[in-house]
């Protein structure tokens, strides 16, 4: 595999990634990743079940590999997280 840019990583990467909101909340856990034609998903595993949430500019903050932590901005109604 080619080296990668300090902001770039691999989808798999994600895979397990533990998942931040842009406040430092957990939501849950990346279950596993879907490459779309049009757009990534992540699939993640919540308290309150599986959830969808595409991986666009606007939802991805920042992926830390080292500590396999994804931060997203998520509006809460996508979550349905009270």
């Amino acid at each position: 595999l080619l080296p990668l840019a300090p902001d770039e990583f691999y989808l798999e990467d994600l895979r397990d990634a533990q998942v931040l909101d842009h406040l430092g909340r957990l939501l849950g856990h990346v279950q596993n990743v879907l490459s779309l034609p049009h757009q990534d998903i992540v699939i993640l595993n919540t308290p309150l079940g599986e959830k969808m949430v595409p991986l666009v500019p606007e939802t991805l903050r920042h992926f830390d590999a080292e500590t396999k932590t994804l931060t997203l901005n998520i509006p809460e109604c996508l979550l349905d997280i009270q």
